[in-house]
C-alpha cells in the first residue's frame, strides 16, 4: 500500500499538470494556432514530469518506449486491434521519441497511431458485420477462447487479426445467448456494438487524442497521476467545488447506452413527480 506520503505527491503533481497546461494555455501574449499550443502542451507537460519529486528522471530512450508502449495498449489494451506488422512499423518512433517529445513536442506519432487505429476498427465492424449475416453460430463442440488478453501476443496479419476478431465474437454471442436473448436480437446487439465503437472514436477530436496520448506518458512515471485536458479539468473543478448538484437518478451502462436503474428518493427527479408529454 502507497504511504499518505506517496499520495499526496502524485495528488500534488496532478494538480501541478492541471495548473500549468490551464496557465499556459491563457497567456495573453502569446497567440498560437492549434498545432504550436499542442505542441507546446507536450514540451510543458514531460518537462513537469521529468522534475516531479517522486521522478526525477529525465524522458530517456527506455522511458519514451515505456511510453509508446503504455499508448498502444490504452487503444488496444486486448491485443486485438493492431497487428504486429503495425507494431512494428510504429518501431519507427523510437529511436526519436524522447527528444521530439522533450524538445519540440512532436505529437505526429500519436495521430498516426490513432489513425491506424480508427482503420483497423473499421475492418472489425464490417468483419463483424458480415459473419453475423452469413454464419450459424454452434456451440456443442469444445472450444476454448481466453478474453483476457493483455499479455498476449499481437495478431501477426489481418487473417490472424480475423480470426480474433471471430472467437471473441462467438465469445459475446454466447454471453447475449445465455442472457436469454433472440438470435435476432443478439445480431443486432452485436453489429451495433463494433460499429459504434468505431464510430465513437471516431468523433475524437484532436484534443481528446493529445489527452489519450500525454495520459500514457504520465503513468510511466507514475500510474496514479493522469493527464487533465481542458474538459477534464472543468469536469474535475466542478467536482471539488460541488457547483452542480446530481439529479438524484442511480445510472447504469446498457450496450453502450446510458440507462436510468432507479431514482433516488428525495432526490430531484424523485420530487419533480411524473411528467407527461
Amino acid at each position: 500500500m502507497r504511504s499518505l506520503k506517496s499520495v499526496w505527491a502524485a495528488l500534488a503533481l496532478g494538480a501541478t499538470l492541471i495548473i500549468s497546461t490551464t496557465a499556459f494555455s491563457l497567456r495573453p501574449s502569446q497567440t498560437l494556432d492549434h498545432a504550436a499550443t499542442n505542441a507546446e502542451i507536450t514540451k510543458l507537460t514531460a518537462k513537469i514530469l521529468e522534475s516531479s519529486q517522486f521522478a526525477h528522471h529525465p524522458l530517456d530512450n527506455e522511458l519514451a518506449g515505456k511510453f509508446l508502449d503504455r499508448y498502444l495498449d490504452s487503444l488496444d489494451g486486448g491485443h486485438m486491434i493492431f497487428l504486429q506488422s503495425d507494431v512494428r512499423e510504429f518501431d519507427r518512433f523510437r529511436p526519436t521519441l524522447a527528444q521530439a517529445t522533450r524538445s519540440t513536442g512532436d505529437t505526429s506519432p500519436a495521430r498516426a497511431i490513432f489513425q491506424r487505429y480508427l482503420e483497423r476498427l473499421d475492418q472489425r465492424a464490417t468483419y463483424v458485420a458480415e459473419l453475423l449475416r452469413t454464419e450459424h453460430f454452434d456451440f456443442t463442440g469444445k472450444d476454448t477462447y481466453t478474453p483476457d488478453r493483455k499479455d498476449a501476443p499481437r495478431p501477426i496479419d489481418l487473417a490472424a487479426a480475423q480470426q480474433l476478431w471471430r472467437q471473441h465474437l462467438r465469445f459475446e454471442y454466447l454471453q447475449e445467448k445465455l442472457a436469454g436473448k433472440k438470435e435476432s436480437e443478439i445480431a443486432q446487439t452485436l453489429s451495433r456494438r463494433s460499429t459504434r465503437l468505431a464510430q465513437t472514436m471516431r468523433k475524437l477530436n484532436d484534443q481528446a487524442v493529445l489527452e489519450l496520448y500525454l495520459n500514457a506518458l504520465a503513468h510511466v512515471y507514475d500510474p496514479h497521476s493522469d493527464y487533465m485536458g481542458s474538459e477534464q479539468m472543468q469536469s474535475f473543478s466542478i467536482a471539488m467545488n460541488l457547483s452542480l448538484v446530481g439529479v438524484g437518478a442511480s445510472l447504469q451502462a446498457d450496450d453502450g447506452y446510458c440507462k436510468i436503474h432507479e431514482l433516488v428518493p428525495g432526490g430531484p427527479a424523485a420530487r419533480s413527480g411524473p411528467r407527461l408529454g
